[in-house]
């Protein structure tokens, strides 16, 4: 009778033992973390995951740079966005199995990493090629690219190569490691190149943003014809420079015809077409001889948008013939911004000036605005005083200063009515100060306005 309890404890023991072995295994089963496709991870909905759940993902890396704390994996149909809080030990084209937290930029989901298991060697797909107007659609994020183009721009330090590569309507801002294989720096400014690497927005959520292509370790560029008429940059008009599915780049390329309204300051330029105005700021090393206004000229350079009003900045120019430049527009001076680039004429009252600097403040109509004159203007100005009515022509631009709603690259000034302004050192009124018994040693040094 004792033997058989013995043994039905026994058997409840080990009966307990099992049962609290499943339960457990159950409960492990639960909490893991869900395991899901990228495609299903770049589906879910933030207005229903709740931020930070844990998750598990699957693909094969394409980029891992530890120092920037990022990496992106990407299976056959999707690419998804890697932070890493630790550095990890990732490597190109292994395949690997990541759990961590649901993040949500700007344009996609984002995983931020825990835990790594590398599962073996991967395959990396065939790269797509962005075509079209688009630098590339928002699926197309962090996915194996390949694109192709001349190289506008390109600086170096002892770690990387930074290019500007040029599509027709778009451009990417290419990191790539530095190599002893890679052509030096100033051979690529002027060649077409062939790059591989993962597409990227810098700064998500700030404006301006950048296209950028993260070339991995692995990858190199391949140095291609020249004059591929696929590759060449777009003919655009002044208003298609301004339209952009993705706003805020400020590396686009740019090539427009246009005709030439005013030249001032020295490599600047306000141009013209049917559709619009525009500033251009010329590269310096490329001008042997400006163009003036009333000239057709081709230009190519790269759209910046860092200002309120866009420009084309670093401008190589082809003259192209004579065409008509256009007649200033009159305006009142609250209409200043809305004619920002363009050739406009208007008048006001002087505020203040500062001669060293070649700039007038005038007022009208409650609104000041800065006038920025030609040198040769300068001893004339000098003698104009607050008060004087002036009238400007020139270009339009949104001003930096706090001071003055806009300012006017002035082509000319006039001086409508003078009040006169104090004497410069240089005036002959000094001579006739002294004249009639005042010395220059007990002469009164009259105030000067700035």
């Amino acid at each position: 009778m004792l033997s058989r309890k013995v043994n039905q404890s026994r058997f409840t023991t080990v009966l307990l033992l099992l049962l609290s072995a499943a339960t457990s295994k159950t409960a492990a089963e639960e909490t893991e973390p869900p395991l899901l496709t990228l495609k299903e991870f770049c589906e879910l909905d933030r207005t229903t995951v709740a931020k930070r759940s844990t998750v598990r993902i699957r693909g094969t890396i394409t980029f891992c740079r530890p120092e920037w704390n990022v990496a992106f994996i990407q299976d056959a149909e999707c690419a998804v966005k890697v932070y890493m809080k630790t550095k990890a030990d990732l490597k190109f084209g292994q395949t690997v199995e990541l759990t961590g937290h649901t993040e949500f930029g700007n344009f996609s989901n984002i995983l931020t990493l825990t835990e790594v298991r590398v599962l073996g060697k991967g395959k990396v797909s065939f790269p797509a090629k962005p075509g079209g107007t688009k630098p590339f659609a928002l699926d197309q994020l962090y996915s194996w690219t390949e694109i192709e183009g001349p190289v506008f721009s390109g600086v170096s330090d002892d770690k990387y190569y930074y290019l500007h590569v040029a599509g027709k309507e778009f451009g990417f801002y290419v990191h790539l490691p530095r190599s002893p294989e890679l052509p030096p720096i100033e051979e690529l400014k002027n060649g077409h190149i062939r790059v591989r690497g993962v597409p990227a927005i810098t700064l998500e959520g700030e404006k301006p943003f950048r296209n950028e292509l993260l070339v991995p370790d692995e990858e190199t560029l391949e140095l291609v014809p020249s004059g591929n008429s696929e590759n060449e940059i777009q003919l655009r008009s002044i208003a298609g420079i301004d339209w952009r599915d993705m706003k805020g780049d400020t590396e686009t390329p740019a090539r427009i015809r246009a005709v030439v309204q005013s030249v001032f300051p020295p490599g600047r330029l306000t141009v013209s077409d049917q559709t619009g105005s525009l500033y251009v700021e010329l590269d310096d090393t490329s001008i042997v001889k400006p163009p003036v206004p009333g000239d057709v000229i081709e230009i190519t350079g790269q759209v910046n948008r860092t200002l309120k009003h866009h420009f084309v900045q670093d401008a190589e120019v082809l003259k192209l013939g004579r065409g008509y430049s256009n007649p200033p527009v009159e305006i009142n001076a609250k209409e200043g911004q809305h004619y920002t680039s363009r050739l406009i004429t208007t008048k006001g009252t002087l505020v203040a000036s500062n001669h060293e600097k070649n700039w007038l403040l005038l007022n009208r109509a409650h609104q000041y605005f800065r006038v920025m004159y030609k040198p040769e203007h300068n001893s004339r100005l000098q003698r104009v005083g607050p008060g004087s009515q002036i009238s400007v022509m020139g270009g339009c631009w949104m001003s930096p200063s706090d001071d003055s709603a806009f300012d006017i690259l002035a082509q000319d000034v006039e001086v409508l009515f003078q009040i006169d302004g104090p004497p410069s050192e240089s005036d002959d009124s000094a001579v006739a100060t002294t004249a009639r018994g005042a010395t220059p040693e007990n002469a009164t040094a009259p105030a000067r306005h700035y």
